[in-house]
């Protein structure tokens, strides 16, 4: 019942954190953000990995820990470069594909095998996913189109490097806590994008995201504590589990935010692309 408690919150989070790195892709480009919303949280991961006295990760902890902030660098940017290209609920709802690979993933990784009735649900989320992406918006212009298929793309590596990052993350907090774990993937995120644009000099587009203050402030709470439910869930639920909850509630948020705060239109391929992936994930569930 925690880890339940601990994946409805991170799902709740995560719908909220989504809308926000929309709005801020927007205005900041991808790197200069990653950077932000993942230096932001590092020192309070490093308190609570401090006051919670865990003491240094295991020999085991570094190969999956450092293979999950790898595919996290890699999925964050695509993200962002695939909400700025396309829309909220052309693209969200994709990542319903998570649960499908995180489950295949947990096999060889942590022995998860899925029951028949899972399996039945993920056939659902893929078939709802698969219509999503091939479904155009009636009148839709040629260039609408092309960047809706590139922005669809991108969200469909995030789906696949997320999907990999999870039975990772797993795998990890059987060597640490998820304070240390926490604090390892916002360190090696932020060293890279912080270096990324040293290299480039351009670190002055960190002081120049100042205007926008406040939103990034909330994105960075807000992730933080997304990242820690998801953590906590990780210790007491299957990877594919925590997956499929997190992404069948973040499919229908996505297109509800979507058309409330962005203007963004609903078609009825979308909504019913969306409930056959939220009946898969009701399956999973079971």
């Amino acid at each position: 019942m925690i880890g339940l408690l601990f994946a409805l919150g991170a799902a709740v989070l995560y719908a909220g954190l989504d809308l926000l790195r929309k709005l801020l892709a927007d205005r900041l480009e991808a790197v200069t953000l990653l950077a932000w919303m993942t230096i932001g949280p590092a020192p309070a991961f490093a308190v609570w990995a401090g006051l919670s006295g865990g003491g240094w990760p295991e020999p085991g902890y570094w190969l999956p820990g450092l293979g999950s902030a790898l595919l996290n660098v890699a999925a964050n940017l695509c993200f962002l470069l695939s909400v700025r290209t396309a829309g909220l609920g052309s693209t969200i709802p994709l990542l319903a594909l998570t649960p499908v690979f995180s489950s295949l993933l947990a096999i060889p990784l942590l022995g998860e095998v899925p029951r028949p009735l899972e399996g039945a649900g993920v056939l659902l989320v893929v078939s709802g996913a698969f219509w999503l992406y091939r479904g155009g918006r009636p009148g839709e212009p040629g260039e609408g189109s092309r960047r809706r298929a590139l922005g669809m793309t991108l969200m469909v590596i995030v789906a696949v490097c997320w999907s990999a990052a999870t039975p990772l993350d797993r795998l990890a907090l059987r060597a640490t806590s998820p304070a240390l774990h926490g604090l390892v993937l916002h360190l090696v995120i932020g060293t890279a994008m912080v270096a990324t644009l040293a290299v480039q000099r351009r670190l002055g587009r960190l002081v120049a995201a100042a205007p926008h203050a406040p939103l990034i402030t909330a994105t960075v709470v807000v992730g933080a504590l997304a990242l820690t439910c998801q953590l906590y869930a990780l210790e007491h639920l299957w990877a594919g589990f925590v997956e499929t909850i997190k992404r069948g509630l973040g499919s229908g948020s996505a297109l509800l935010l979507g058309a409330l705060v962005l203007g963004e239109r609903l078609t009825a391929a979308q909504g019913l692309a969306v409930a056959l992936t939220v009946l898969g994930v009701a399956l999973v569930m079971l």
